[in-house]
């Protein structure tokens, strides 16, 4: 039997979503054969069991390698995308699930009509179980053909791996790419970007389900940051020219995240130093360290301007308290000044009042004419 596509499932403790994942590859309409390889990586709870009652019902289609110990989703992938043996590589985990019986024969028919094409991409649906909230992915369709830059746009991943067909062949040297590392699936989609076109159908035909158990969400936000600048600092030392600026402009991005969030947030110096030794990368904790330290750096000299701006606004403004309180005493001592003119008008008025009344009328008469403005009846006057 020729397989033309191999299905690589990896889970671990899904028993209450893998066989729905399972039925959903089972039920594919194609005119090819298919195998399913599930890498199941020692779960506690039943999902081997489960899954050996469906291999013992499917023989022919399902093939279980149960690890013996967990030896975790990176060499689980990579360990069960090793025994595949078809012309093709789909990808499923155990809590997503396919939505069209028609996936993988559209897949495999754009691939065999577009043999520059590496790999090929549809429509999924974010599902958050938690939430009953959903969306599509990606949010704006790409062109039918698209390379690495299209997959880096936004400095985000547009793509779910349940939507993914690849060539086999593509991954003969995926451990330089892949081993060692978690999160993987951008880093695979770069991988491919760089053996051929990234094809694209415009159909939603899977179903990512995002809970807090997911491998992926129950890692804090910062150490998924830091998971992905050691993966893009892999990818960068895998490409060259153009690609290599376009990796290392997103890994930069990613960086100074990082930075942000653990200068920003009340993570603990020991946590953020737990986190970084399980990634187990000294240089890559080193360069993190580094950053978070110049964010510091950064942080308090902004605030040390901020301060000294504080201060000159200050003093500007008591200056110009203290202008004002000038000009207001400036005010009162003008307004005092007036107030004493108006008196000493009103003292000299009485005054002139008092000689007018206690002297003769001939020595008075001039000065009634000018205060009665009657200058000119002067010499004329006759008495009362």
């Amino acid at each position: 039997m020729v397989v033309k596509v191999s299905v690589c499932m990896i889970t671990y403790n899904h028993e209450n979503y893998i066989e729905q994942a399972v039925r959903s590859v089972l039920g594919q309409d194609v005119d090819f054969e298919y195998e399913i390889v599930v890498g199941e990586d020692c779960s506690t709870d039943s999902t081997a069991s489960i899954l050996r009652e469906l291999e013992c019902k499917n023989r022919h289609r399902i093939r279980v390698i149960c690890r013996p110990w967990n030896i975790g989703g990176n060499a689980n992938l990579l360990n069960t995308i090793s025994v595949c043996n078809g012309e093709y590589i789909a990808f499923l985990e155990g809590d997503d699930y396919w939505t069209s019986n028609q996936k993988l024969q559209r897949q495999v028919d754009f691939l065999s009509s577009n043999p520059n094409a590496a790999c090929v991409f549809h429509r999924t649906r974010v599902r958050y179980d938690e939430l009953g909230d959903d969306y599509v992915y990606p949010e704006a369709d790409p062109p039918e053909f698209f390379s690495l830059e299209f997959l880096l746009r936004n400095n985000t991943n547009h793509f779910h791996v349940s939507s993914l067909l690849a060539r086999r062949a593509c991954f003969r040297n995926s451990d330089a790419w892949l081993a060692g590392l978690r999160g993987l699936d951008w880093l695979i989609y770069m991988m491919l970007a760089t053996q051929g076109d990234l094809g694209f159908i415009p159909l939603e035909m899977s179903h990512y389900r995002r809970h807090a158990a997911g491998n992926w969400e129950r890692l804090s936000v910062h150490y998924r940051t830091a998971l992905l600048v050691r993966m893009l600092a892999r990818a960068a030392g895998l490409v060259c020219g153009k690609d290599e600026e376009l990796v290392e402009s997103v890994k930069s991005f990613y960086v100074n995240r990082w930075s942000e969030l653990v200068a920003n947030t009340s993570i603990s110096i020991q946590a953020m130093t737990n986190e970084l030794n399980e990634i187990a990368d000294f240089q890559l904790s080193n360069y993190l360290l580094a950053q978070v330290v110049a964010v510091s750096r950064a942080a308090g000299q902004r605030a040390l301007e901020a301060e000294v701006e504080l201060s000159a606004r200050m003093a500007r403004s008591d200056f110009e308290k203290s202008q004002a309180a000038d000009l207001q005493r400036q005010v009162a001592e003008c307004q005092h000044q007036i107030v004493d003119l108006q008196s000493q008008a009103v003292s000299k008025q009485q005054s002139i009042d008092q000689i007018y009344a206690s002297t003769s009328w001939r020595v008075t008469a001039p000065l009634r004419a000018v205060k009665t403005g009657l200058g000119r009846s002067r010499g004329r006057a006759t008495r009362p």
